[in-house]
């Protein structure tokens, strides 16, 4: 997340309850997710999450539907979003029968 001392968030448009929740809810992912980096663009008018695959895609999980980058307009929805993708990269990880 972008650093909570950066001018930019110690503008109006983010109250400092805000700034706690969105700091709480990018440990929460992080922990969550811990392939993933995680953060949030908070000094643009409406926050940005998103993640990024620490490891890179095999061109097997790639044609599956796995991305590398995802983002969400909210910590919610990229939770959503990563707990689809680390389930297809889980599977995809399985040895094809022979």
């Amino acid at each position: 997340m972008t650093d909570p001392e950066t001018p930019a968030l110690k503008g109006a448009q983010f109250s400092e309850a805000v700034m706690e929740e969105a700091v709480r809810r990018l440990a929460a992912l992080k922990q969550d997710f811990p392939g993933w980096d995680i953060a949030c663009v908070a000094d643009l008018a409406e926050p940005i999450w998103y993640g990024i695959l620490r490891d890179p895609l095999t061109e097997r999980q790639k044609a599956g539907g796995a991305c590398q980058t995802l983002m969400r307009s909210s910590p919610e929805a990229l939770a959503s979003a990563l707990s689809v993708q680390v389930e297809l990269v889980r599977q995809m990880r399985r040895p094809r029968n022979r």
